[in-house]
């Protein structure tokens, strides 16, 4: 909490994702519709939706992360040793390595994962010795990935790194495929028959992606 009374003490609100920066939150849906449309032809659509959200502090194999910042001074409370009590601009470190806790809070890491399925299928029986069928479907996944120091926030790790820097990349992918079939069986004798079946399949995958980085942002930018 002492880094909360300083950013209070300096009259900057502390954002919820720097009070709690680790969160998760899920969410999924699932459809099923089917039904006969005559005696001859059946029809099925199945749908799905699903969305993970996550969000995290630096992952603590970083060096600007709170394990590190909390276990490379050993408890020491005073100079020496090469261990300082303040980071860079004065502010005080209470024990931390480096880097203030509360700054490393304000590096926001955001991923979204969202994927999407729908698909239909047909059944044709348009005499008692043929089966017809048809399938399509589409498969959408997108994955967000958002970072973001803004102005005069995150620690001091450069020269340059107060100035703020963001980066967001987004990365679609795309499958989308089609069969379609007929089977035909002729009963040559009670204890024989014939079965021939032709059909064909289609499938396409795209993939798009952009990244994007901006460092030095104005006041305020996101």
């Amino acid at each position: 909490w002492y880094e909360i009374q300083r950013f209070d003490s300096l009259k900057v609100g502390t954002l919820p994702e720097w009070r709690r920066p680790l969160a998760q939150k899920r969410e999924s849906f699932r459809g099923d519709l089917s039904g006969g449309l005559s005696p001859k032809v059946d029809l099925n659509i199945p749908t799905g939706f699903s969305r993970l959200y996550n969000r995290q502090p630096p992952g603590d194999d970083l060096i600007i992360a709170l394990l590190y910042v909390g276990i490379q001074n050993y408890g020491f409370k005073g100079p020496g040793l090469d261990k300082i009590t303040t980071q860079s601009g004065g502010t005080p470190l209470h024990d931390a390595y480096t880097f203030a806790p509360g700054d490393i809070m304000q590096n926001i890491n955001e991923s979204t994962v969202q994927r999407t399925t729908a698909s239909a299928n047909m059944a044709w029986r348009p005499f008692t010795w043929m089966q017809n069928d048809g399938t399509v479907g589409v498969d959408l996944a997108v994955t967000n990935y958002f970072q973001i120091c803004k102005v005069n926030e995150c620690p001091p790790a450069n020269a340059t790194a107060r100035a703020g820097r963001v980066t967001d990349n987004k990365v679609n992918r795309r499958n989308i495929s089609g069969k379609l079939s007929s089977t035909s069986t002729w009963d040559i004798r009670p204890w024989a028959n014939l079965k021939t079946s032709v059909g064909g399949d289609y499938t396409t995958v795209e993939d798009d992606f952009v990244n994007s980085n901006g460092v030095t942002l104005p006041p305020g930018a996101t």
